[in-house]
């Protein structure tokens, strides 16, 4: 009984770290202004207002290939 335990342990472990590698890494917060209607990054450390919109993004670094936008 203690080997189930010990290997389900074990599985959780490394799916959760194998997941982990291929998720984006998110390097900015961004927050919605209505005065300037557009998106402003938000300062490390800020509080975060729940009745305000937010997004988390990520910066994509395109080579110099052509990218076909239709494929999406």
């Amino acid at each position: 009984m203690i080997e189930v335990i010990i290997g389900f342990g074990v599985g959780c472990f490394l799916g959760r770290s194998i997941s982990l590698l291929d998720r984006p890494q998110l390097d900015r917060l961004l927050v919605w202004d209505q005065d300037v209607f557009a998106w402003r990054g938000v300062p490390f450390g800020s509080r975060l207002d729940e009745n305000k919109k937010y997004l988390a993004a990520t910066e994509v670094i395109l080579d110099n290939e052509e990218v076909d936008i239709s494929e999406f």
